[in-house]
């Protein structure tokens, strides 16, 4: 019988298919706009899947959205995380100037994908960013790009500034206590608003402090325009607004840079429309308020009030609101504290750092003052964002929050009457914790004395840590109650630990 060889066919495997997307932006949000980015979305989606080379990843569109910056479009920075996570290999782009108007951004953007091995084709230049001339035309059509950008918004100032000359406003206003018609252009007294200005005027020439007032609004429930309750920066900004006379302020912000509003603060010139709505203010009341309003800062700037070293820096990690310097009971500069602007009005309970405190850290972790960017305070912890971009961390040790010496104090309570239990201790006694009753009236309550060694002692069994036992405490343990026999601590995560006493 003969021998047979078999001969395997030598097939070529087929590469993968390329993952395609695209990107498509408008810059204003009209109707006509809308349509186009539409067709742009369907082009791209119809092109993609009727390639066979192709494997459809997703079209990215941002409307409404001005190309000049790349930070707010969302759509735009979604895209490049799919880049960075190896989702696509190609992007379509309809143009340039659709992809950014910023030279910087484009090749920033370009180079970045195009270290990822990924390509970007732009559709009217017809350049592929991968390609050897590429970077070259990109740097030449992107500069164009940016000129036209330039040239757009120096048009719109123009004729945004003939407008204001007019008496008209440039777009609807967003103010407390009115509503924008945009049909005959003019404010129009929003009535439930109304009846809060009106009444915020009232209070305040009846002798209310704005601290007094802002309280009194949060109390109330009444929140701005945006949906925020009210805070003092609002309140002073209603108070010392002219549009509540009816009056109107024109170029109050101007755009040194494209799409870069700036407070006016004398660098272009201000037109005041008189009588341009109906006021809610009489201009009596409001000159009134003026000149209390200017009185109160005059007396400020003589009693010296100036801006405090941490002033601007330092942001709560909790709530993201600022962190100033403040001073209890009336203590001497050297004991302030830095604390989120909320803990006053309870919104926040971020723990308090020593001033002099977060100093020394500071020039332990950063040097000076100038090397840091911003610093973050959490609970246990201290991040401090440097100028060149890297985070550093610091463990925070408890010091006390301006009034609890330990991290007990009024949060341990006796188990037989209900009352606080009081830390006691001198020069040559032994710390003790007593309860509050037993120290008025020593028959008053059955609870008997408790070391301080216990307490810490119990503290450390039931939580397990012997480093930075303080703050461990304070971070972990929301209550204690305390009885002769046991004490039950309560967790802020929920349940409690019961620790017995010998």
């Amino acid at each position: 019988m003969a021998k047979i060889r078999r001969i395997e066919p030598n097939i070529p495997s087929l590469s993968g298919r390329k993952r395609v997307a695209a990107y498509a932006r408008v810059s204003m949000e009209t109707e006509l706009l809308h349509h186009s980015l539409s067709a742009q979305v369907s082009h791209y989606s119809s092109l993609i899947q009727s390639n066979p080379e192709w494997e459809y990843a997703g079209v990215y569109a941002d409307e409404g959205i001005t190309g000049t910056s790349t930070k707010k479009r969302d759509e735009f920075n979604r895209l490049m995380k799919d880049c960075d996570a190896g989702k696509i290999d190609l992007v379509l782009v309809k143009s340039i100037s659709r992809f950014a108007r910023d030279t910087v951004d484009t090749l920033n953007a370009t180079r970045h994908l195009k270290d990822l091995g990924i390509d970007v084709f732009f559709e009217r230049e017809g350049i592929h960013s991968m390609s050897g001339e590429g970077e070259l035309l990109l740097t030449l059509l992107a500069s164009f790009a940016q000129a036209e950008a330039e040239s757009i918004s120096a048009n719109e100032k123009w004729s945004v500034q003939k407008r204001f000359e007019r008496g008209e406003p440039n777009t609807g206003i967003l103010c407390f206590g009115y509503d924008w018609n945009p049909e005959t252009k003019s404010l129009t007294i929003n009535e439930e608003e109304g009846k809060w200005v009106k009444y915020i005027y009232e209070q305040y020439l009846g002798g209310a402090s704005i601290k007094g007032l802002t309280l009194d609004l949060k109390e109330k429930g009444v929140r701005g325009k945006r949906g925020d309750l009210m805070g003092r920066t609002t309140l002073r900004r209603i108070l010392s607004t002219e549009t509540y006379v009816g009056d109107l302020l024109l170029q109050r912000y101007f755009s040194p840079e494209i799409h870069k509003p700036k407070l006016n603060e004398g660098e272009m010139e201000q037109i005041l429309v008189s009588n341009a709505h109906e006021p809610l203010v009489s201009r009596e009341d409001y000159a009134k308020v003026q000149e209390r309003l200017n009185r109160r800062a005059k007396a400020a700037h003589n009693h010296g009030y100036e801006k405090t070293f941490f002033a601007g820096l330092v942001k709560c990690g909790k709530c993201g609101y600022a962190c100033n310097h403040v001073l209890y009971h009336r203590q001497p500069a050297d004991k302030a504290y830095i604390e989120c602007n909320k803990r006053k009005t309870k919104e926040c309970d971020l723990l308090p750092i020593r001033e002099l405190e977060l100093k020394g850290i500071m020039e332990q972790i950063a040097g000076c003052r100038e090397n840091v960017e911003r610093i973050t305070l959490f609970d246990g912890h201290i991040d401090f964002l440097m100028k060149d971009g890297t985070v550093k961390s610091h463990i925070r040790k408890y010091s006390g929050d301006g009034f609890n010496k330990t991290p007990f104090s009024r949060k341990i309570f006796c188990g037989y009457c209900g009352s606080s239990i009081v830390r006691m201790g001198g020069n040559k006694r032994r710390t003790c914790w007593m309860c509050s009753v037993k120290k008025a009236d020593k028959a008053g309550c059955e609870h008997e004395l408790m070391s301080d060694g216990e307490l810490y002692g119990a503290a450390q069994s039931i939580l397990g840590t012997e480093e930075n036992l303080d703050m461990e405490i304070y971070l972990q343990i929301e209550k204690t109650i305390s009885y002769n026999d046991r004490i039950e601590f309560y967790m802020k995560e929920g349940g409690k630990k019961v620790w017995q006493r010998r």
